[in-house]
């Protein structure tokens, strides 16, 4: 389990090299790029990493009040875009594999339930004469099956690969061009979704994310996956206590998260989380994952079918082998990646020297203010906030080793974790 391993934090190993995973250790030529940061509205080594809201003056936002809100000017004005999409394509080809999946587990019910009714119409003298059959050739079966068996195994091996920066072994069957084929349709979906609701640049809340964000992307342009990608915000006027960042960069950003959150650190916190997933390509192992445990189980869905007396038991059946496949695979698979993120994301965090001690006080006051979310973790795909908390705060003294070894500014001398818990001072 990932709760055992610790956090990778004070170095790396890329290409054969060792690098320092620190600001100073960046490719050659690089620390001049972050040098001029400061006055440029964009950057990237090859393109723009980030738009930046224009100077804009505080307004209170009525859904939304913050305390600990102070709107700094610290880049110049442009006229940017939000975002940037492109045009129409045609269906990817993993997109055509999932509408052939979806036949698959269609055309495995029916051949099952047909070669049920089938056999109950045989004659007793013919069930017996194909009974007597399999028997005889139970082996070359068993070959048969061990063959497939086989086949999987060698796919999945060859699909085998370690993670950036953990290390860890997974299956990874979607390339990068079929991962950006599915996110566009993704992210043109949300863009849709939230019509109307994405604030414009100028909104004293989109600077405070800008800023945090470019906080988080300068302290980790070690990182070619931050480095060498095109970040864009946006910020959705909309009371949920969420934010999630698409492999495309797109960071999307709701409102209501400035409810959960009780300063920049914590906001910090969060969006480092969610970049993680992006660094560590959660997405395209989480679909080659579960895709390829679905492809297998169909065989198993075609087995139901067949075998049960009848259709009722039938569909009983398929329910309790779709809940014991995800309360057993899918949900602490799930599990695995939110925690491997969190330790990700606390190492970005404290790269970007921010307090990593606000780690363990935001989910300690998440648990704290939304008793009734709660959930039982074995039931959920993400672990209890009680349990992250903790987690994050085994690993908050490694954390600050990075920030020191990084050359960050010492920590304040006021530990937040130790002041009582409160609800949260934004929209309180």
């Amino acid at each position: 389990m990932l709760r055992g391993r610790g956090l990778f934090l004070l170095r790396t190993f890329v290409g054969g090299k060792e690098l320092t995973l620190c600001r100073k250790n960046v490719p050659t030529g690089l620390n001049t790029h972050l040098s001029k940061l400061d006055r440029n509205v964009h950057f990237n080594s090859n393109q723009q990493i980030l738009h930046i809201s224009q100077k804009v003056q505080l307004k209170r936002f009525p859904q939304v009040q913050q305390p600990w809100l102070a709107v700094k000017r610290t880049f110049p004005e442009k006229n940017l875009k939000e975002f940037h999409t492109s045009g129409r394509r045609d269906a990817p080809p993993f997109l055509v594999l999932m509408i052939f999946k979806s036949f698959a587990k269609v055309s495995a019910v029916i051949s099952g339930r047909a070669f049920r009714q089938w056999w109950k119409s045989l004659p007793k003298h013919k069930s017996q004469y194909f009974g007597n059959y399999v028997r005889r050739n139970i082996w070359k079966i068993v070959a048969g099956v061990a063959g497939v068996c086989g086949l999987c195994g060698v796919f999945y091996s060859a699909h085998l690969e370690q993670t950036p920066i953990t290390n860890r072994t997974r299956f990874l069957a979607l390339n990068n061009k079929q991962l950006a084929d599915i996110i566009e349709v993704e992210c043109e979906q949300h863009l849709k979704e939230f019509e109307g609701l994405i604030l414009p640049p100028s909104h004293p809340l989109y600077e405070v994310v800008s800023r945090v964000t470019m906080r988080l992307l300068k302290g980790n342009q070690d990182l070619h996956q931050i480095r060498d990608r095109t970040w864009t915000i946006h910020l959705v006027n909309k009371d949920v206590k969420n934010a999630f960042v698409l492999p495309n960069g797109h960071i999307f950003v709701f409102t209501g998260i400035f409810k959960a959150v009780s300063n920049e650190q914590q906001l910090g916190i969060v969006l480092a989380h969610e970049i993680s997933h992006v660094v560590l390509n959660h997405s395209a192992e989480q679909i080659s994952f579960f895709e390829f445990i679905d492809f297998l189980l169909i065989i198993v869905l075609g087995a139901i079918w067949a075998i049960l007396p009848n259709d009722g038991l039938a569909i009983v059946a398929t329910w309790f082998k779709n809940k014991v496949v995800e309360l057993l695979l899918k949900m602490p698979y799930s599990r695995l990646l939110e925690t491997e993120a969190d330790e990700v994301g606390l190492q970005i965090a404290a790269k970007a020297c921010l307090d990593v001690r606000e780690s363990q006080v935001f989910w300690e006051s998440m648990s704290h203010n939304s008793p009734d979310t709660e959930e039982v973790a074995f039931l959920s795909t993400h672990p209890s906030h009680l349990q992250r908390a903790k987690h994050l705060g085994d690993l908050i003294p490694q954390a600050i080793r990075v920030r020191e070894y990084c050359g960050c500014a010492p920590l304040p001398i006021r530990d937040p974790r130790n002041v009582d818990i409160a609800k949260p001072a934004i929209g309180g």
